[in-house]
């Protein structure tokens, strides 16, 4: 009888417990579950079905960060230059201080051939992250490349380049980034 009790309470509390979180309205965050299923299939290799996901975790959670950036990234690669950079604008206005948003930004200006304002955002970028690797690489690429016309860019080339030196150790792309930056050099 005992042990008969002791069951049915801890059935109890089990049932208290899965159902009090629903009935308080605590549910699953579908946004974040299209989200990492978007990464997943990112990872994997098949962005058209990760570009899904991202549009659904935005339809439950329309200034979800994440997902305007992915979906940014998926249009660039694909070529799709001026989706990339709506969907990028739409990430400032979700998060202005981003600065992963004002690198990508920059990159889809870059790719565009639009110098000027791709200089721009990496600035600003590093304005809100000094530490930004990709912010000081970009800078740091642009202003390396336009020191052959503009003697006064090498000062500001080789500031970003140390910089650069100094956030990189343990970096994921370190070594890549050292043989890009040793190429320029």
């Amino acid at each position: 009888a005992a042990d008969r009790q002791r069951t049915i309470g801890l059935g109890v509390l089990l049932v208290l417990a899965l159902a009090i979180p629903r009935l308080l309205g605590f549910g699953p965050r579908m946004d974040l579950v299209h989200y990492n299923l978007g990464r997943i299939e990112q990872e994997a290799g098949f962005p058209e079905r990760a570009a899904d996901h991202y549009r659904q975790s935005l339809e439950y959670n329309d200034e979800h960060l994440p997902p305007l950036l992915n979906l940014g990234s998926i249009a660039a690669r694909s070529g799709q230059l001026e989706l990339a950079l709506r969907l990028y604008q739409r990430a400032l206005t979700v998060e202005p201080r981003s600065d992963d948003a004002r690198v990508n930004l920059g990159n889809v200006y870059l790719a565009g051939g639009n110098t000027e304002r791709a200089t721009a955002e990496f600035e600003l970028a590093l304005e809100l992250n000094p530490r930004n690797v990709f912010a000081l690489y970009s800078a740091f690429t642009i202003a390396r490349r336009a020191s052959d016309e503009d003697p006064a860019q090498e000062q500001r080339a080789q500031e970003l380049r140390q910089q650069l030196m100094e956030v990189l150790p343990g970096h994921p792309q370190e070594e890549e980034l050292r043989r890009q930056i040793g190429r320029l050099d």
